[in-house]
């Protein structure tokens, strides 16, 4: 794209191609959505491509149904997934988390999980069942900023629920589980709060990644951007999920060191997105990402996209192997 005085500018799906000293890893992750509940309410979440939890209608995974957890095991060996991601919700708030990492673990996983705090004593027993990684989402270090990001939550329970995520943040860290820090910036409006949040990660030895909000892909990446140009950063490398149109792209920072950069870069399945309306009108943020696993009302499903329930994105468990996108995404898997 060239400015009127001819320089060039490099628009943002040019700007988050890979390198060619881009390093690539396996999609051999799956995206668990243990529980629907969360105690929080961040207006930018898109809960997994579920939708609003008053609806009540994805309930707790059950990983001692014997049925459930043979048809997982047989999905996840014929994809050759090794990690399992777990997300809600808060998936602290599962009766069963500590068990569930516990039988993952025994069946050879690496397991990870997204979370937005819960009580310590869970959090000792996920510490003890062997979790091998937590992201921990942090969107301001000042609890009125906090505040600003939640949707129908008092200042009051804000401020009590902030002091204690951010001491369960570093208590997490000196247990010596790796432990990184998630935060989005959607927005210049952003800067300041994400900044905030890097000088606190840092100053605690934690990772912390930046994250783009999914509705505003490229208008979010782009001012990521020119946030770390704000910054001095300086890139040091890139890393894509083959298959998936997930990427970071890794800066080192003045003052702060590296931080990550999430991005998503166009990646469709072709069952999936050759006629879809959303990707017609330009309005799709995430792409194909990766593999989603819900409860629906009893019924255990494949979800491949955060932005539409259809025929073509939503799958039976028992019966995902016999449709040709698993044909497909096992293609893109074994590239």
């Amino acid at each position: 794209i060239f400015t009127r005085t001819g320089v060039v500018v490099m628009s943002v799906l040019e700007f988050i191609k890979p390198r060619k000293d881009s390093v690539y890893t396996p999609l051999n992750s799956i995206r668990v959505k243990l529980t629907d509940n969360c105690n929080w309410n961040c207006w930018w979440c898109h809960n997994e491509g579920t939708g609003s939890r008053e609806q009540r209608l994805i309930k707790n995974i059950d990983f001692f149904n014997d049925k459930f957890f043979n048809d997982f095991i047989d999905l996840t060996d014929s994809l050759n997934i090794t990690e399992v991601h777990l997300t809600g919700g808060e998936p602290s708030l599962h009766p069963d988390i500590d068990l569930i990492i516990k039988k993952l673990k025994e069946y050879n996983f690496v397991v990870k999980m997204t979370s937005i705090g819960g009580k310590k004593e869970v959090f000792d027993k996920i510490i003890s069942s062997g979790i091998d990684g937590i992201n921990f989402s942090l969107h301001a270090v000042d609890t009125v900023e906090m505040y600003n990001t939640q949707v129908n939550r008092s200042n009051r329970w804000v401020e009590q629920n902030h002091r204690k995520l951010k001491e369960l943040i570093e208590y997490v860290s000196r247990k010596g589980v790796p432990v990184k820090i998630n935060t989005v910036v959607a927005s210049s409006e952003d800067f300041g709060r994400a900044y905030e949040v890097m000088k606190w990660a840092s100053s605690r030895n934690i990772a912390i990644r930046i994250l783009n909000e999914v509705e505003s892909n490229e208008k979010s990446i782009s001012a990521i951007r020119n946030f770390f140009d704000s910054l001095n950063g300086i890139e040091i490398s890139r890393k894509y999920i083959k298959g998936s149109s997930s990427g970071t792209i890794f800066y080192n920072v003045p003052n702060i060191g590296e931080v990550g950069f999430k991005i998503l870069i166009p990646n469709y399945l072709h069952d999936m997105c050759k006629c879809c309306r959303i990707r017609e009108k330009g309005r799709c943020g995430e792409y194909f990402y990766g593999i989603r696993l819900e409860n629906l009302l009893g019924n255990y499903n494949i979800r491949l996209c955060v932005h539409k329930t259809s025929p073509e994105t939503y799958y039976r468990l028992s019966e995902f192997k016999e449709t040709s996108a698993f044909e497909e995404l096992r293609g893109k898997i074994n590239e």
